[in-house]
């Protein structure tokens, strides 16, 4: 074994981590740790990691670590934390305007590139083209052919994307969702993992420091439960990413204003948690946010209102002259109203309407609220318990509440990222393979060196 940390796919050896920053493990959750103390059970373990350890001395060395996945759930997770095609693109754009500038400045690229003139060099970077670089490079097909897609290949620019999560976004394009995936952590846990400690990618040292742990408040246990239960079943893959606030084991009251509350008092203590706080989408929590545009807030706390669904723009109103239907969007929107047209109908097959039950003066707008959300919440526990919870699933608009903060989530890492790899300039990951479908990984600092006016050194980059 070696003092590093390896990533396999089906039968390949795919990426080989030197350093320890370890910045796939914010892709793995606590059940998916396997630990083999014996080699006993080296016969039971993945057959693609059985070579890799075979021979291993337990006695002297301890037991192996690793966690199990498949690509698909990978391929999920790298998404909600915001690593795209867009993400990627961005990165080679960021690194091929850097390279380009390098070379406008009469620096000396040294690598792969050197293999071409100066001038052949400026000319394949201002003409390479994403999709075909994405294709030639890391096996996924190309959305145009180019007359230079055997050069890519004979240069193999794999180093044109900063770093380790953008890397196996490319990778994983080539493999199947069910192919299994496996990485070692053996070399860098020698003891028990603290997943309390291993996710935390705040640290300064880290310069791709990814936010995977975000607190969700709402304004009730009732909206907290709802949507954790609807989270494990919509998107159990990610279940480890979100933590929904407990009002229940706190005892501590529910209610728009309390909402605010906590969110001005989560300043005031300057929480460094990464926080969502979700209101509804009404009348009530339109006015009790108005105050907040005077607050400086933090970047970690962030303050949203549940997301316009389409399915309450006409909904049902107890009015003056019986049952209207009304834009419940921004008036009357409670998570309840998002389960569903199973949850929300009577035995008549009607939906439960809401009620306005007065006018504000600060939004200029009624209040409303669902008239039965007892009933609609016990509907939805009693699917919990029978054999067609998927209902929820099928019939609900809740995933637009988890689209909505996975959006939130990509921008927050985007932000992070750009932020700390700002003083970094062109410094990246450098991805080469070491054999066919392997990596490995070692960073770069490209900075050049300062230097004064009156001195014309030339910098040399190696790639």
């Amino acid at each position: 074994m070696n003092d590093c940390s390896v990533l396999f796919i089906e039968n390949n050896k795919i990426m080989v981590f030197t350093d320890d920053s370890n910045d796939l493990l914010c892709l793995f959750f606590e059940d998916e740790q396997r630990i083999i103390s014996s080699q006993k059970q080296v016969d039971a373990s993945p057959k693609v990691f059985r070579p890799y350890i075979s021979g291993f001395d337990f006695d002297k060395d301890g037991p192996i670590k690793f966690m199990q996945s498949n690509v698909g759930t990978i391929k999920k997770r790298l998404a909600f934390l915001g690593i795209d095609n867009d993400y990627v693109r961005e990165n080679f754009n960021t690194i091929v305007s850097g390279l380009l500038l390098e070379l406008a400045a009469g620096n000396i690229i040294q690598g792969r590139l050197n293999k071409l003139a100066i001038g052949e060099q400026i000319s394949l970077l201002q003409e390479l083209d994403f999709n075909d670089w994405l294709g030639s490079t890391w096996g996924k097909v190309g959305t145009r052919s180019s007359q230079n897609l055997e050069i890519y290949e004979s240069l193999n620019l794999d180093f044109l994307i900063k770093e380790p999560l953008g890397i196996l976004y490319c990778i994983l394009q080539k493999y199947d969702d069910d192919n299994d995936l496996i990485f070692d952590v053996t070399e860098q846990y020698y003891t028990d993992i603290d997943y309390s400690v291993k996710f935390d990618r705040r640290s300064d040292s880290n310069p791709f420091a990814y936010k995977d742990r975000f607190t969700i408040i709402t304004e009730g246990n009732t909206d907290s439960s709802i949507l954790n239960t609807c989270f494990s079943l919509i998107h159990p893959e990610l279940k480890g990413y979100l933590t929904f606030f407990d009002f229940e084991s706190t005892n501590l009251g529910g209610g728009t204003g309390n909402l605010a509350n906590l969110v001005k008092a989560f300043i005031g203590l300057k929480i460094t948690d990464e926080i969502i706080a979700l209101f509804d989408n009404d009348t009530a929590a339109h006015e009790a946010t108005i105050e907040f545009s005077k607050l400086n807030f933090p970047n970690n706390i962030c303050v949203v209102y549940l997301p316009f669904d389409p399915n309450l723009s006409a909904y049902p109103c107890i009015g003056v002259n019986g049952i209207e239907f009304i834009q419940a969007n921004g008036i009357a929107a409670s998570i309840e109203l998002f389960l569903g047209e199973s949850c929300l109908s009577n035995e008549n097959h009607n939906l439960y309407p809401i009620v306005l039950n007065g006018f504000s003066s600060k939004t200029n707008t009624y209040q409303g609220s669902l008239k039965e959300k007892a009933k609609v919440f016990a509907k939805f526990t009693s699917y919990l318990s029978s054999q067609d919870k998927e209902r929820i699933v099928r019939d609900s608009d809740i995933d637009l509440i988890f689209k909505m903060i996975s959006n939130i989530i990509r921008v927050r890492n985007n932000e992070v990222r750009r932020s700390r790899t700002s003083d970094l300039n062109y410094g990246y990951y450098f991805a080469s393979l070491v054999a066919p479908g392997s990596v490995h990984i070692q960073f770069r600092n490209l900075n050049p060196t300062k230097q004064g006016d009156d001195q014309k050194e030339r910098e040399i980059i190696e790639l």
